[in-house]
């Protein structure tokens, strides 16, 4: 399981979630699902799109780094 505390208004913004791993034939697939909640108003639907996108990403970046890392160890 995953919870972020941002540093900045922490009593408005939420997001925690879980990552599941599963076999895939020779693959592992890494399942990231979550829940994102801002409470500003007016703002908050603005603000948890641009977390989701910004929290995408990184976990892409992240991907692809390992997906580099194994391929140079096989």
């Amino acid at each position: 399981t995953w919870t972020t505390t941002p540093q900045v208004l922490p009593d408005k913004v939420k997001s925690s979630g879980d990552f599941r791993f599963t076999a895939s034939g020779s693959d592992v697939l890494r399942t990231v699902s979550g829940e994102i909640e801002v409470k500003i108003f007016g703002l908050g639907g603005l603000v948890e799109k641009f977390i989701v996108a910004d929290v995408e990403k990184s976990y892409e970046k992240a991907a692809e780094f390992t997906r580099n890392w194994l391929a140079s160890k096989r």
